[in-house]
Formats: structure tokens, C-alpha cells, sequence
């Protein structure tokens, strides 16, 4: 077959031949302007959400920039993703499971996590579902339709008038109206779910195509092109290699199996919770059919909800069984709103809805129930990890102090619990505040069932309304817990950190600092009396950060020297300067990054705590819940929806404020929605095989690409390039430059299954996609960014680079003093593009014949390559 390409559409605006240095931004979406350094950057690939831009050659070298910030930020829908956060951290959760194997070729070859743990993680994220149905219940079925739809002092505050649809004295019929509400917010989630899958998870990745089954793919015009891959049915989770399959960002099928199983269970969980009211109503009432039709239409949503957790422990996508529970669901509650509709009229009493008090103890014992399975995975897996005399004091403690320090950072204490554990607190948090807020607005609360229960009225409420709503005391209890401690573990945490920088800006500390800061640039760490410069010479402007500088004015200035009030030098002061605490700050902060996991077990063993006390003595010893404390919790909770709507109403309208908010979700927006299918998108779904496309296309155009990726956007780099390849001949040749790279720092302690060291490893040498050449940079001072070697790691320590931050220690009179980059000055740092210039040259320049090397070791003479191929 003939390599020329047919008549159609247009070549390309742009060479594609030759060396093409492509620029990755991270968090925050930089836009390409900035990444190319031009006001006018060619659009080359890739739409305005996603693409790729080009500006001038330089070296000899094509630049582009892959901006894909628009995936995270650019929409103002994107604003409406906090909404999501606890579905975000649900999903993060299944992915942050460890194995026992971290390299190898066992480890390459089988998948990142266990059939028991996907199916406990699916289950605990079940669990966010139930509990937000259960509650959204309560406000729509009890708070709003029931009481407040049977109370005519309160009837004309609610969207609909009972007296006049004749529902006033119809309580079934009202209770149909409320389901209708949370059928909307069900729709909402539906709708969000299906449109999101179209934006992300319809784009399916690249495959190559061999010679062979070249005449079985239409639309091909070369011998071995590219095809689009056909849908995957398996979860990402469960395929072997984990990253490096190429169907891992492939997930549509099983995204949307999932989404019809949790829609499932909310239309079936809405049914069986109006159903359970129904029935006692109807016993109230003496209408015996229907308390017998609407037992036997809860007894089925139950049926059904049983299926969907048993269904979720299988990997492969069936749409037979999804859409068949699906449609059971709907089935389901279409027959409780029929039994609801045909109650007959009955008196509304004061007090809760029938029913809804059993309703909400069943509800939260079955969130913990679904709990149940990943604490107990959780568990087995930690004691399979440490055999032997586990549980003697001393083995703990060598585990902890010596064992711990052989081998790369994890988190340490059950990640995938801890993560499901903050989502449904976060949930819960908010969805009470709004129960409570909502309660206030319409009427007194009142913390009880009924009027014969002892109240313990807030306070709050319109005055002289006579309108009384009945809220269950844990409800309230619940919330001011809820509230008050994840305030307190947030403030706990934060004190922590203040209190460290606080000691590291010590004088002592500050001292010793300075001289290892000194020997970092290659000083001694005593400083030496400095020769005096020439007066009126260009070396008399130019201070260290090392000294203070001058207190006042004088013709000229000594390099290190201070003046008097008669222009005298004086001696220096031996005191370290503010710049060096600055970078003592800078240090300790982005050593303090990994400690994260203090404030998120923190927020569980706090939240956990608190509310076994609560429950303990609301419930077992019939308390009520102390004054003070209720009304703070209260006060503070209903101040969260407002706060929450203030904040996606500014998110909306400034797309520079959703770029902030993006950065939030870039990380815990990567990984395909495996778990908790309401999270929000995973953006890599379309970016990482758009930029694999875009390697390959250059590759079949005889250019080779180097990649320069900073924060996130090494992330989406790495995942590209260890995708395993259809084709093993000719594969491209890439270079590979991280900057600030969290692969290591934030990925390897997170996701250790999925990022796992033998995945790193490979990724400088024979990677899925060919020879890759990797390089990675960082700061001492990144909070994001750190080596990716290290003790017990088999990443060689070669790829590593440390840069100095600030670059430099010198700063001339008058002028700002160095400042300290951190993760976010890469880009303006010189000796960066020294090394992507250098990075660039070796990649063009030919190699040596690689060395026989035993398969498990990287060679970086792997990336070998035709020299006159490349020439051209």
C-alpha cells in the first residue's frame, strides 16, 4: 500500500517532522500564552476546552503547549462540581488501595487491586448514595411535604398550595409531591452523569494498527495508522498492569453500568422510604389494603437494592442486568406513588412524618452496614502485609521507626476507609445544614418526634408564626457534631503546622539552617569577611541575601556591609536575615504536603468519637444534646449553604476563581470513575489519550517529542507514556522532562497501586510506549513537587535533579531580594530551559550501542535511535 495520503481534507498547517518540544501545564490551567511566552499562539490540534498550540521554532526545534486547564475550569458548569466533592473523595478512596508487590514483572502483569477490595470500595461508596437519599428524604418527604404541606399556618411557604391541589387533607398524595422533589435531585445527578460521560469518557483511546489488520479498519490511509479502540466493559481497576493497559482510560461501558446500578438504588432506596411511611399512615388510618400493598412494594425496593450490592462485586459491564435494575427501580417506585396516591384522606397529627423515625435509624444502620466490608478488607489486608508477632509493642515500633524509613512513603493508616469516612461526613455536614437551615426558614424547630416529646427548642424560627417543625434530636446533635468537629480537626491541624513553622524560624534553628543553606550554594558555612568592592563599580550595587542589608544611604555600599550615621562600615550582624527564613518556611512547608494524612484521620477518629458520644446520649440515655453546644453546632451549620451558595455563585461568573477551584479537582478528577460514578469527570479520560494521538502523530511524520511537563501535567504525561503499545517496531523515541513533578511526592503516597514504583521505574528506559529518556527536576522548597528516588525505591536516582531555590543568592541594591519559586516559578527559572535545551540535544544526537543489561535494570542507552531518521 501507497504511504500517500488520498485526496480529503487538508494537510497540516504545521511541520510535523523533526524535534517538537511539547510544554504540559499543571494545576490551574496556565494558559498556552503563558506556557509559550507569546501573545499570538497557533492553534494546531485539539479543540479551544483541550488542544495544542504552537508558537515559533527555536534550536532548531517545533514548541507546542498542550493546555487542557479548560477540562477543569473553563466551563462555568464546572462551579457546580463542589457539589461533587464528597462523591470525589468517595471515588479517590477506591483508588487508594496498596498491594503487597510494588515491582516486578508479577507487578506488571496483574491488576492494581483485588477482587474483594473493589467490590468492599464500591460498596462503602454505595453507602454516600444511601445516606444522601436518606437525608434529601427527610427534608422533601417530612420536613416539607408532610408537616409543613398538613399545617395551613405553614402551607403557603412551600412552592405548592395544598388547599388548592386538594391535598391538604390527603397526606398520601402530599407525600407523592415530596418524592417528586427528590425524583428531581435524583434527575439532576442522572443528567450530570450522562452528559459528563459524553464530554469524557466517549473520547476512547488510540491502538495502533498492524499491516495485518490494516484492511479490517476502515479509514486507514497508511500501512500502520491509528484506530480508535472499541469499548472496554471491564473496570479500569480490575485490567492487568493497571496504567499500562491500553483500555485503563477507556471506561464509558462500565461508568455507565455504573450510574444506571447507584440510579437503581436511589429510585429504589425513594420508593422503599415512601413506601415504609405509607404503610404506617395507612395503619393510622385503618386502611388495611393499602398498608399491604405498600409493605409488599418495600419488600421488593429492598429485593432490589440487595441485587445492586451483590451486582457490584462483578468487574465486567452488563447492561442487562444495570438496565434491568434500573428499570425494577423505577418499577418499584412507580407502584409506591400508586399506593400513596390511592390512600384515602386522614387528619395530618403534629409531629414527624409515620414511620420516618424507623425509616432514618434503618438508613444510617445501613450505611454503616456498607461500611462493614472495606473495614473488615482493610484489616485482613494490613495483617497480611505484616506477618509474624504482629502484635508485640517492639515489632510495631521498628516497623514504624526503621522498616518504615526503607521504603518509599505511603499513607499509613487504611486510605480507602479514611477518604469514604471525611466524603460522608463532608455529605452529611452539609446536607443537615441545609435540613436545619431549611426547618428554620418554614418554622420553630422543635428537637423531637412529636408534641408529647420534651422539646428543645434553639430559639430560632419566625416569631408569632405558630408554625412548629419536628426534628429528630439526632438530627441536630448530628449536625453541631458534625460541624464542630471538622472545624476542630481543621483548626487542630492547622495549629500543628503553625506551631512547626514557629519552631523552624527559632533563632537556634534558624542558625544551623543558614549554614547548611550556605553549603548548598557552595559556600562555607562560616561566613568570611567579604573584600571591599570599588567605590562607583558595578560590584558595589550587588548584595548576598546572607547579610542585612545597609540602614541607611551612602555614596557606595560594601558587598556585605552595613553603614552608620556618618557612612562608617560597620560590622555585619551574625543574625540570620529575613530571606533565610523565608526559605526555612518554604522548606518546612513542603516537607509538611505527605502530612495531610494527620488531618484527614484526624477529621474520622474526631468526627467517629464525637459521634458515638452523641448518639450515646441521645439515643441510649435519652438526653437531650447539651444547650451550648447545640446551638453553636447549629448556628455554625446554617451558616454552610449560604456560604456554599456565595461560593459557587463567585466560581460562576470569574473564570479565574474556577481556575482556583479547579486546582482542588485536579487531583482527585484523574483517575476514571470506577467506584462512585456521580464524581465529577476524570479529565485524563480525554487529555491522556489526546496527547498519546499527538505523540504517534508526530512519530509517523518522522518527528521525535520531548516532553516538558510541570505538577499535574507530568502526571498526564507519565500516564501516556506508559501505555503498552499494539506495536513493538519503531516505536517513538521520547524524552521526558518533569518539573515539579507530584508523581512521587503525592501519587506514590496516595495511589500506591496504581503508582507504583515498578511503574516508575519503568518509565526511564523501555516504557509502554517506547524508549522514554526521563529527567525529573524539583525544589527543595516545592510543596508539591520532590525526587522520585529514594531509599528503598527502584527508580534509578540518576533521573532525579535538585535545582537551587532561589536560584540565586545574590540581589542588587534596591531590587527585590531573590524570591523563593516554590512549585510555581519553574517556568521563569533559566536553568530549566538549560536542561530542556540539553534534553533536547541528546535526544537528537546519536548514542552508543546499549550494553547487554538484565531485563529488570534501566539503560538509557534504550533510546537509540537512527541519527540520519532523526536528521531529517
Amino acid at each position: 500500500m501507497s504511504d500517500e495520503v488520498p485526496s480529503g481534507p487538508a494537510p497540516a498547517p504545521v511541520p510535523l517532522s523533526g524535534l517538537t518540544e511539547i510544554r504540559i501545564h499543571g494545576v490551574g490551567g496556565t494558559p498556552p500564552e503563558s506556557l509559550l511566552g507569546t501573545l499570538t499562539p497557533e492553534h494546531v490540534a485539539g479543540d479551544r476546552v483541550a488542544g495544542f498550540y504552537r508558537t515559533g521554532d527555536t534550536r532548531g526545534r517545533h514548541r507546542e503547549a498542550y493546555s487542557w486547564g479548560g477540562l477543569t475550569s473553563r466551563s462555568r458548569t464546572r462551579a457546580l462540581w463542589l457539589l461533587l466533592l464528597p462523591s470525589m473523595l468517595a471515588n479517590m478512596g477506591g483508588w487508594m488501595a496498596r498491594r503487597r508487590l510494588t515491582s516486578g514483572p508479577e507487578e506488571e502483569s496483574r491488576a492494581p487491586t483485588t477482587v474483594m477490595f473493589r467490590w468492599a470500595a464500591r460498596v462503602a461508596a454505595l453507602a454516600l448514595t444511601v445516606s444522601t437519599l436518606l437525608m434529601v428524604c427527610l427534608l422533601a418527604l417530612d420536613v416539607v411535604a408532610y408537616q409543613c404541606g398538613g399545617d395551613a399556618a405553614c402551607a403557603g411557604r412551600v412552592p405548592w398550595d395544598p388547599a388548592i391541589l386538594g391535598l391538604a387533607d390527603r397526606p398520601g398524595r402530599r407525600l407523592v409531591v415530596g418524592a417528586v422533589g427528590v425524583l428531581l435531585v435524583i434527575a439532576v445527578f442522572a443528567y450530570l452523569s450522562y452528559r459528563s460521560r459524553i464530554a469524557y469518557e466517549s473520547v476512547p483511546p488510540p491502538i495502533r494498527v498492524t499491516p495485518q489488520a490494516t484492511a479490517e479498519v476502515a479509514g486507514q490511509v497508511r500501512s500502520v495508522g491509528m484506530a480508535e479502540a472499541a469499548p472496554s466493559r471491564r473496570c479500569a481497576a480490575a485490567l492487568d498492569g493497571g496504567l499500562r493497559h491500553p483500555d485503563f482510560w477507556n471506561g464509558q461501558l462500565w461508568h455507565r453500568h455504573l450510574s444506571r446500578l447507584h440510579l437503581a438504588v436511589c429510585l429504589a432506596g425513594l420508593a422503599a422510604v415512601l413506601a415504609a411511611c405509607v404503610r404506617e399512615v395507612a395503619a393510622q388510618a385503618g386502611a388495611e389494603p393499602s398498608r399491604t400493598a405498600a409493605g409488599i412494594v418495600a419488600g421488593l425496593a429492598c429485593v432490589v437494592i440487595a441485587l445492586v450490592v451483590a451486582l457490584l462485586g462483578e468487574d465486567e459491564a452488563d447492561r442487562r442486568w444495570s438496565t434491568g435494575l434500573y428499570g425494577a427501580g423505577a418499577a418499584v417506585l412507580l407502584g409506591a406513588a400508586v399506593v400513596a396516591w390511592t390512600l384515602p384522606a386522614a387528619p395530618t397529627d403534629p409531629g414527624m412524618l409515620p414511620g420516618m423515625r424507623g425509616i432514618v435509624n434503618v438508613g444510617w444502620i445501613l450505611t454503616f452496614a456498607l461500611w462493614v466490608p472495606l473495614a473488615g478488607q482493610q484489616i485482613a489486608a494490613w495483617l497480611t502485609r505484616r506477618p509474624g508477632q504482629w502484635w508485640r509493642p517492639a515489632t510495631w515500633w521498628r516497623r514504624w521507626t526503621v522498616e518504615r524509613k526503607e521504603r518509599p512513603a505511603t499513607f499509613p493508616w487504611g486510605a480507602p476507609f479514611v477518604l469514604n469516612a471525611v466524603a460522608l461526613m463532608l455529605a452529611n455536614a452539609v446536607i443537615l445544614s441545609v435540613i436545619t437551615l431549611v426547618a428554620r426558614s418554614l418554622g420553630q424547630i422543635t428537637w423531637g418526634f412529636a408534641p408529647g416529646d420534651v422539646p428543645a427548642d434553639d430559639g430560632a424560627g419566625p416569631p408569632g408564626t405558630g408554625v412548629t417543625v419536628y426534628l429528630p434530636p439526632a438530627v441536630g446533635a448530628t449536625a453541631s457534631a458534625l460541624t464542630l468537629g471538622l472545624l476542630a480537626a481543621v483548626l487542630l491541624f492547622a495549629g500543628g503546622i503553625g506551631v512547626g513553622a514557629l519552631v523552624v524560624r527559632s533563632p537556634g534553628r534558624l542558625a544551623a539552617f543558614t549554614a547548611r543553606l550556605r553549603r548548598d550554594y557552595g559556600l562555607p558555612a562560616t561566613p568570611e569577611p567579604a573584600p571591599t568592592p570599588e567605590p562607583r563599580s558595578e560590584s558595589a550595587w550587588w548584595f548576598s541575601a546572607f547579610r542585612h542589608p545597609p540602614r541607611k544611604a551612602t555614596r557606595w555600599r560594601g558587598a556585605d556591609g552595613a553603614a552608620d550615621r556618618d557612612g562608617a562600615s560597620t560590622p555585619p550582624s551574625d543574625r540570620p536575615t529575613a530571606w533565610v527564613s523565608k526559605v526555612a518556611l518554604m522548606r518546612y512547608l513542603a516537607r509538611t504536603t505527605t502530612r495531610a494524612w494527620i488531618l484527614f484521620v484526624g477529621i474520622v477518629v474526631v468526627g467517629m468519637v464525637w459521634m458515638l458520644v452523641v448518639e450515646y446520649t441521645v439515643w441510649i440515655l435519652e438526653r437531650p444534646f447539651p444547650t451550648v453546644a447545640l446551638t453553636l453546632g447549629v448556628t455554625i451549620a446554617v451558616a454552610v449553604p449560604p456560604l456554599l451558595v456565595a461560593l459557587l455563585a463567585l466560581t460562576f461568573r470569574d473564570a479565574s476563581k474556577r481556575r482556583v477551584l479547579g486546582t482542588l479537582f485536579d487531583v482527585g478528577t484523574f483517575f476514571p470513575r470506577s467506584f462512585h460514578p456521580f464524581a465529577p469527570p476524570a479529565y485524563a479520560e480525554r487529555a491522556v489519550p489526546e496527547l498519546v494521538r499527538r505523540i504517534w502523530r508526530l512519530h509517523d511524520n518522522e518527528g521525535r517529542v520531548v516532553l516538558t511537563a510541570h505538577s499535574q501535567g507530568s502526571v498526564v504525561a507519565a500516564a501516556a507514556l506508559v501505555q503498552r503499545s499494539e506495536r513493538r517496531d519503531g516505536e517513538p523515541r521520547v524524552g521526558f522532562l518533569s518539573v515539579g513533578s507530584p508523581l512521587a511526592k503525592l501519587y506514590r503516597w496516595a495511589f500506591p497501586a496504581l503508582f507504583s514504583d515498578g511503574l516508575l521505574a519503568g518509565l526511564d528506559g523501555d516504557a509502554g510506549i517506547g524508549p522514554v529518556h526521563w529527567r525529573n527536576l524539583y525544589y527543595v522548597t516545592d510543596y508539591i513537587g520532590g525526587p522520585v528516588s529514594g531509599p528503598g525505591s527502584a527508580v534509578p536516582a540518576a533521573v532525579d535533579e535538585v535545582l537551587h531555590d532561589p536560584p540565586t543568592y545574590w540581589y542588587v541594591f534596591g531590587q527585590p531580594l531573590p524570591p523563593v519559586l516554590t512549585h510555581t516559578g519553574y517556568w521563569v527559572d533559566a536553568h530549566l530551559w538549560t536542561r530542556v535545551d540539553a534534553m533536547c540535544d541528546e535526544l537528537v544526537a546519536p548514542l552508543p550501542a546499549p550494553a547487554p543489561a538484565p531485563a529488570a535494570e534501566v539503560d538509557g542507552a534504550l533510546l537509540s535511535e537512527d541519527p540520519d531518521t532523526v536528521a531529517r
